[in-house]
């Protein structure tokens, strides 16, 4: 229906979306090169609070975030920073892996203790202490691997520490946690993480933390709801290969499957001290 409807279109297509390779997707849909890539630092709510619900049952909140847009797309007008190549790669890479890695990990262990909103999540010490551990693993890795200013990341790392702790964003656990198999991608957020951190030497506990509570986590109405049979029914190896798509033998595989049963004994004892009841 989308591309129907802007086929034929001669102005610049934006691409919001949490994966560069939309672009080419969107290009060869609707036969067009004028699409382009564009990265929204912002979180924006679901839901709101109690009291705006009240008034609204369909408020949400949001921050007042900014977008960065490939500045070949500078026909557009307004409070935007276009940015070359290099700037959009070095904001990607922030949101990428600082993020949305963190992001998601402080989700699942909220889905597990069973808190309704992001911040709650991280206002639990022993959340706190993996999700700021697992940014700490990604600032390493990314001061490694990428030729960006240590100075910006340590920045960024800050910033979404705190926005994750915002109390007036109700983020709710459920929109962050959706989907734990697109989250689980090879080459996202999580498995990709993990899998960089390894080749740059050294293994990334509190991400590999938040691997196992993505597989954990149960919501009767997520797409992927399926999850919770196959885990139970198969055996971590195979569970390991055949759904999350490890390669047998690599070292994440073999790091996971060893470190598997132990990382769930400690995700087990973290519910038992703060499961919440609601």
């Amino acid at each position: 229906m989308a591309a129907k409807i802007l086929t034929g279109v001669n102005c610049p297509v934006i691409m919001c979306e949490n994966d560069p390779e939309t672009v080419a997707v969107v290009k060869a849909a609707i036969n067009y090169d004028k699409v382009y890539f564009a990265i929204p630092d912002v979180i924006t709510s679901s839901s709101a609070s109690t009291e705006n619900l009240k008034m609204d049952p369909l408020a949400i909140h949001t921050e007042d975030g900014v977008l960065f847009i490939d500045n070949r797309a500078k026909t557009f007008a307004g409070d935007i920073n276009f940015c070359d190549e290099s700037e959009l790669k070095k904001q990607w890479a922030a949101k990428l892996y600082i993020h949305n890695t963190s992001h998601c990990i402080a989700a699942y262990l909220g889905a597990l203790v069973g808190v309704r909103y992001l911040h709650e999540a991280v206002k639990i010490p022993d959340i706190y202490k993996i999700v700021h551990g697992a940014m700490n693993e990604m600032l390493t890795m990314l001061k490694l691997r990428w030729d960006i200013p240590h100075d910006f990341l340590d920045w960024y790392a800050e910033k979404e520490l705190k926005r994750f702790s915002n109390e007036l964003l109700f983020d709710p656990i459920k929109r962050v946690a959706r989907e734990p198999l697109r989250k689980l991608e090879l080459e996202g957020r999580l498995i990709g993480a993990a899998q960089i951190c390894l080749s740059m030497g050294f293994v990334p506990q509190n991400i590999l933390t938040g691997i196992v509570s993505a597989l954990l986590f149960v919501s009767e109405d997520d797409t992927d709801k399926h999850l919770l049979f196959m885990r139970k029914s198969l055996p971590t190896k195979i569970l390991l290969t055949y759904i999350v798509g490890l390669r047998k033998g690599e070292v994440l595989e073999m790091v996971m499957e060893e470190r598997y049963p132990k990382i769930v004994a400690e995700l087990e004892t973290l519910i038992k001290n703060n499961r919440v009841i609601q």
